[in-house]
Formats: C-alpha cells, sequence, structure tokens
C-alpha cells in the first residue's frame, strides 16, 4: 500500500547525499495517479493519491534527478526537448531517461547508426530498457 511505502521513501529523499537513484512504482499506482489528475476518482483515494503525487514532484526535483546526464551525448537531459512527450499516459508516472536494467541515462534524442533510440519503452514489462540490456 501506498501509504505504508512512500513515507519510508520520503525519508530517504530528507536524508542528505541519500543514493535513491531510481524507482519503479506499481502500475496501479500511476493509473491511479493518472486518474486522479483528470478527477476521476473519490474522495477517499484522492487523499492517498495526492500523498503519492505530492513525492513524485519531491522526487523529480532533487538535484540527482535534475542533473541527470545522456551517457551518449553528454547533454543534460532534464533541459533537452524530447521527441517523447513527458505527458503520454503509458509513460506517466515512469521513471524518464534511465534503463531500468543497467541504470544508464540516455535522453530521447540519441539514436544509433541504424536510427534506433538508445531507450526504448517496453510495453509488456512497463519499463524503459537501454538497447543493450
Amino acid at each position: 500500500l501506498e501509504t505504508d511505502v512512500i513515507p519510508i521513501l520520503d525519508s530517504i529523499l530528507d536524508r542528505e547525499n541519500h543514493s535513491l537513484k531510481h524507482l519503479q512504482f506499481p502500475y496501479i499506482w500511476r493509473k491511479e495517479l493518472d486518474s486522479f489528475d483528470r478527477n476521476l476518482l473519490g474522495c477517499e483515494r484522492e487523499i492517498q493519491t495526492g500523498y503519492f503525487a505530492r513525492f513524485l514532484q519531491k522526487y523529480n526535483e532533487t538535484d540527482y534527478q535534475q542533473s541527470i546526464r545522456c551517457q551518449n551525448c553528454n547533454t543534460n537531459c532534464r533541459e533537452l526537448l524530447s521527441i517523447c512527450r513527458e505527458d503520454e499516459r503509458k509513460y506517466f508516472g515512469t521513471q524518464h531517461f534511465t534503463c531500468y536494467d543497467c541504470l544508464s541515462h540516455y535522453c530521447y534524442n540519441c539514436s544509433d547508426e541504424d536510427a534506433q533510440f538508445y531507450l526504448n519503452f517496453c510495453d509488456l514489462c512497463d519499463k524503459f530498457r537501454c538497447k543493450y540490456c
């Protein structure tokens, strides 16, 4: 239950020099957060989901998340205009710019010599993976 897990993660973020670098939340939490943002949920669920939304915002504002650099082009991924829209529903609440397996960072504009992007979203497992994993 997110009301049990989020306070623990929140306390980690409050520590100086924490090492929290990647989060993968259950699809049901992200789906409900997306629904909450479109005002489709009842009051009881809004309280819990609002807590989750505030945590996501806090996590995304950490120094580490704001300074993610592409392993290929060394550009700050947060400052780059991406062809992958952040508001696409299937990516909602996922960890952007990061391979789930190796934790390497890639912007959404870099592609290899075969025009294949370094980072792709797997619809089957609901995670971003780099071309090497």
